[in-house]
């Protein structure tokens, strides 16, 4: 059985088979303030979140043979801080305690990744294919992943949220994209990060007019895509129907 068939939506994170799907952690976001308020509380936020998944995949006795990280896995462009250097090497140590391969795919956040991949003996990728599934950051495409064989496109890079409202409250919340493009099926995941929820969909049409320079899929595309939340409490998934539903 093909990966396509074996997709399940986590928190914040996707299972495609017997590989975890994790994106955009930007690990060393406070190294941008000068003086962080809890120093390293991003790491232990980002360890404590997939600490659930694990405990989860436990529980429904689910091995976990390969993680993919679809890039954005530190977050300063251009350098690599002191923080990045610790945290990226403890959390990928952590990891490496929970499978038997990692994957790591270049975000545009990683121009400066490889020496610390280097000392794990991990490689940069700019994409990834397994058994017809096209893992890859989402603001280039390659076309490796259009080929015949690929069923299956896996993106990070937009931060997808979404502002969910009724008459008494409105409440924002981190969202899985799913719809088809260029006759594959497609995954748009939401961020790992708890620092931001992300990019309100709600606001395609008034912000990034031109998407295309930011994200892959064009906003007229995407609104065909359905939003889906998953509640971690349930540990289920919900189907909001299509993007542009949603916006009109």
């Amino acid at each position: 059985m093909k990966l396509k068939n074996k997709i399940k939506f986590l928190n914040d994170c996707l299972l495609v088979g017997d590989v975890l799907v994790i994106g955009d952690m930007h690990l060393g976001y406070e190294e941008q303030f000068q003086k962080a308020i809890f120093p390293g509380l991003h790491k232990k936020q980002i360890i404590k979140k997939i600490e659930g998944v694990f405990d989860y995949l436990e529980k429904k006795k689910i091995n976990i043979r390969e993680i993919v990280i679809l890039g954005d896995l530190k977050h300063d462009f251009g350098n690599i801080s002191n923080r990045e250097w610790r945290e990226v090497l403890e959390f990928l140590d952590y990891l490496k305690n929970k499978t038997y391969k990692i994957t790591v795919i270049k975000g545009n956040h990683d121009k400066v990744l490889i020496p610390i991949l280097r000392k794990r003996d991990i490689e940069l990728r700019d994409f990834y294919i397994r058994e017809g599934v096209c893992f890859l950051h989402g603001d280039g495409l390659f076309e490796q992943c259009l080929n015949r064989q690929t069923d299956v496109l896996v993106f990070g890079h937009l931060h997808p949220a979404i502002i969910i409202a009724d008459k008494y409250k409105s409440e924002k919340f981190k969202c899985f994209l799913k719809g088809r493009w260029k006759s594959k099926t497609v995954y748009v995941l939401p961020s790992f990060t708890p620092v931001s929820y992300g990019f309100d969909l709600l606001d395609i049409d008034e912000t990034n007019k031109n998407k295309k320079e930011h994200f892959i899929i064009e906003n007229k595309e995407l609104k065909n895509f359905e939003v889906i939340i998953y509640n971690n409490k349930d540990k289920k998934e919900y189907n909001f129907g299509k993007l542009r539903e949603l916006i009109d």
